[in-house]
This record gives structure tokens, C-alpha cells and sequence, in this order.
């Protein structure tokens, strides 16, 4: 277990962006948070300026590139749809997209977050716009197969809970109908899919904190807010 004069010691040999990405970028403990905060120190940042140096180590984070052909967000090879913005590289508009939602959410803290994601969780559902059952991250499952071919996959949607057990019957159907075509994996993998969907069905709906699934969503709709107040502000429009 190393105390917070080890940490010390070995963050000295950092340069200061590298301090303050760690700072903005990594899961610390307290001990190496406030090594880093020491060391920092000892080079003149101050406590009143180290928020602002931190928050921009965030935004900074969304505007690195690689040095291949890579999309600079999923990493995929990018063909002939490639985006380039600032001086990196996507695969197509939806990435650049999603990194620059990401770079506008930045500004917000966590307990900013969680209230966004509280907010939205006893709010109207975004697919039938009812209110009174709590919205959340549900999951629905599916699989189809051609003899030899199966493929299966989980989707995930921000609704309430008669949005999701509607989404969980027709993923369960679709599964019945198309997931049994193929051998050996359609065999294997349609009743796993159809039991997933059950399961979610009866799975009690009890009150409970926003999940780190929804808590993500949260976070991406308050930088998608932030990043249209921008463009309007500059007259911009979005890609």
C-alpha cells in the first residue's frame, strides 16, 4: 500500500499536463488524489486555479488524436465516410458527434449529473411520454439465425416500464421466430435470449438510485443541452 509520501516521490517525475490528466482523467485514491494536489503545489499551481486547470485537462481529453488511420473515438478503421475536426479523425459524423457532446459535459460535476439523472428518472418517458413509472436504462434481447449464421445482441433504451416490457415481448417474439435457424448457436442462444427477456419482465420495479447506465445518459443529454446552447450562440449548425 503505498502512502502519500511514495505517491509523492513518484508524481514528481511527472510533467505538469501529465498530473493534471491524471487528476482529471483517473480513478485516485484519496492518497494519490492529494499527491497530486501536493505536487502541484510545489509548483506553484494554486488551490484557486487548480478547478479550471482540471476541467481543462477534461476537454482536452476529447481532442486528442491518434497516429493511424483510426477513428479517434471507437477505433475503427475509418473508410470512406472519415471526418476530420481539430485535427482528428472519425469514422463519421455520429462519432465526432458523441466527442464533442462529451467535451461540452465536461463542465458538469457529478452531483450535477446525478440531479439531471433523478430529474429524468421521475420524469414523462421519452418513447410514450407517460409519467408515474420510474425511468431507467432497460434492456430488451434478441437473435435471429441463417443455417450456419447466428447472430444475437442486447438493446439498451432510456423508458419506463411498460415501454420496456413492450420492447422485451417483441425482442422475445422476434427470438422465437427468427433465432431457431441456425446450428449449433441458434439452438443455444434463442432460449438465453427469450429467458433474458422474461427475467427483465418480472424483475420488481422498486425505487431505487439512478443506475451508472442511466447516470451516462444523463451526462451525454446535459453536453448535447450545453453543446446546442453553443451553437446557437455562434450560429452554428450541427453536423
Amino acid at each position: 500500500m503505498y502512502t502519500h509520501a511514495d505517491f509523492v516521490e513518484r508524481f514528481r517525475a511527472l510533467e505538469d499536463y501529465e498530473l493534471l490528466d491524471r487528476l482529471a482523467t483517473s480513478q485516485l485514491t484519496d492518497e494519490a488524489r492529494a499527491a497530486l494536489q501536493t505536487v502541484l503545489r510545489e509548483r506553484g499551481v494554486s488551490a484557486h486555479e487548480l478547478p479550471a486547470l482540471v476541467l481543462q485537462a477534461k476537454k482536452d481529453r476529447y481532442r486528442r488524436t491518434g497516429v493511424t488511420n483510426d477513428c479517434d473515438r471507437c477505433g475503427k478503421s475509418c473508410g470512406v465516410a472519415t471526418v476530420h475536426d481539430g485535427g482528428q479523425t472519425f469514422c463519421g459524423p455520429a462519432c465526432r458527434e458523441h466527442m464533442r457532446i462529451m467535451e461540452a459535459a465536461a463542465d458538469y460535476d457529478d452531483d450535477a449529473v446525478h440531479r439531471h439523472a433523478q430529474t429524468l428518472q421521475h420524469g414523462p418517458c421519452p418513447h410514450c411520454q407517460r409519467q408515474g413509472s420510474p425511468i431507467e436504462v432497460r434492456r430488451s434481447y434478441h437473435v435471429w439465425s441463417a443455417l450456419f449464421i447466428t447472430r444475437w445482441g442486447t438493446t439498451s433504451k432510456v423508458r419506463c416500464r411498460a415501454c420496456g416490457i413492450r420492447a422485451n415481448l417483441l425482442d422475445a417474439g422476434y427470438s422465437a421466430t427468427l433465432g431457431w435457424w441456425g446450428f449449433p448457436f441458434g439452438l443455444l442462444m434463442t432460449p438465453v435470449q427469450i429467458l433474458r427477456n422474461l427475467g427483465e419482465m418480472v424483475m420488481r420495479d422498486r425505487a431505487r438510485p439512478p443506475s451508472p447506465e442511466l447516470l451516462e445518459f444523463a451526462r451525454a443529454d446535459l453536453g448535447l443541452q450545453a453543446l446546442r446552447r453553443q451553437r446557437l450562440a455562434s450560429g452554428a449548425e450541427a453536423p
